[in-house]
C-alpha cells in the first residue's frame, strides 16, 4: 500500500482560490515535501486583495516571505504561518492563520485526491498555488499603478 504523508488542513474560500480548489473541498492535504514549517511571523503587512485573496509579506526567521490571509472571515489577530516551500522553484509562501485539522499519512487515490478519515479529499497543487500568487502580484501591481495615474490626474 503506498500512502504519503502530510498535512490536512480546512479549506477556506481564501485557500480553495489560491489553491484552485472546487468550492465543496472543504479539507485540502498538503504532502510533507511542500511543508517547510509553522512559524509565528515576527511582522506582516497586508498589500491588498484579489478577490477571495488577501496577500501581504510576512517576515519569518529574517526572511520576507509572500503571505496569504487563509482565515475565512475578517481577521482580529495574527497567528501561526504554515510555511509552504515549491524546492524546484525556490519560492516560500505563509499561509497565515491556515486551520491545521491532522498531520497524517493518506492513500493516494488519484486524480489530485487522497483518503482522509474515509473520504477523498483535495491534494492541493502547490505550484499551482504560486502561479496564482504570481498572477494576483501583478493584478494587485497592475491596479496600484492605475490609481497612482487616476490620483496624478486629480491633482
Amino acid at each position: 500500500m503506498t500512502v504519503v504523508s502530510g498535512v490536512v488542513l480546512e479549506a477556506s474560500a481564501p485557500l480553495r482560490a489560491a489553491f484552485g480548489l472546487a468550492a465543496s473541498d472543504v479539507r485540502m492535504f498538503l504532502r510533507g515535501e511542500d511543508v517547510r514549517a509553522v512559524k509565528y511571523p515576527t511582522a506582516v503587512r497586508w498589500l491588498g486583495e484579489i478577490g477571495p485573496l488577501r496577500l501581504g509579506a510576512a517576515v519569518v526567521d529574517g526572511r520576507v516571505l509572500p503571505c496569504i490571509d487563509a482565515r475565512a472571515a475578517s481577521p482580529t489577530s495574527r497567528g501561526a504561518g504554515l510555511v509552504v516551500s515549491v524546492s524546484e522553484r525556490g519560492e516560500s509562501v505563509v499561509l497565515i492563520d491556515a486551520r491545521v485539522v491532522a498531520l497524517r499519512s493518506c492513500e493516494p487515490a488519484g486524480a489530485g485526491r487522497v483518503v482522509f478519515d474515509g473520504a477523498e479529499i483535495a491534494s492541493a497543487d502547490v505550484v499551482r498555488c504560486f502561479d496564482e500568487l504570481h498572477r494576483a502580484a501583478l493584478e494587485l501591481g497592475k491596479s496600484s499603478r492605475a490609481r497612482d495615474r487616476d490620483d496624478r490626474r486629480t491633482s
